[in-house]
């Protein structure tokens, strides 16, 4: 097994979505160019004019009932995966009548953030966190 020293800290590393960085720069930007005011700034979103009118309520409506019914059918296939997955999981690697069961190793890479945590302590600093997304919820009411 490796391990990675971290060499700076992560607090460089911007994990926002790229229009939400772009937004933050610009911002940064205003403040350094624009005079200290007491006053807000209102900036304007040029993907704002791209945006489509209102859709009508019966569009609104159908595509409420068709998010709700895509994630029951979501919920359901994910449970039935997760009841078939403790059998599968135990499997050895190997050929199961049609079906071939084999591991092969993944790129996908994942922070150490054991690691993380001590080149923080170590630096005197307190780990910086991001706060999730909001969850969207949608719920029939009548």
């Amino acid at each position: 097994m490796s391990t990675t020293t971290l060499t700076a800290p992560l607090a460089d590393v911007d994990h926002r979505a790229p229009r939400t960085r772009r937004a933050a720069r610009l911002r940064s930007l205003l403040r350094l160019l624009l005079p200290v005011s007491s006053a807000p700034v209102v900036l304007v979103d040029d993907d704002a004019a791209e945006l489509p009118e209102q859709p009508t309520s019966e569009a609104i409506e159908s595509a409420l009932a068709q998010f709700d019914s895509g994630r029951e059918a979501a919920n359901a296939a994910a449970r039935q995966v997760r009841a078939a997955r403790k059998l599968v999981d135990l499997l050895a690697d190997g050929l199961y009548g049609p079906w071939r069961v084999e591991r092969e190793p993944s790129n996908r890479k994942r922070v150490d953030e054991a690691a993380v945590a001590a080149f923080y302590a170590a630096h005197g600093a307190e780990v910086p966190m991001l706060a999730y997304a909001p969850t969207l919820k949608v719920t029939r009411v009548s």
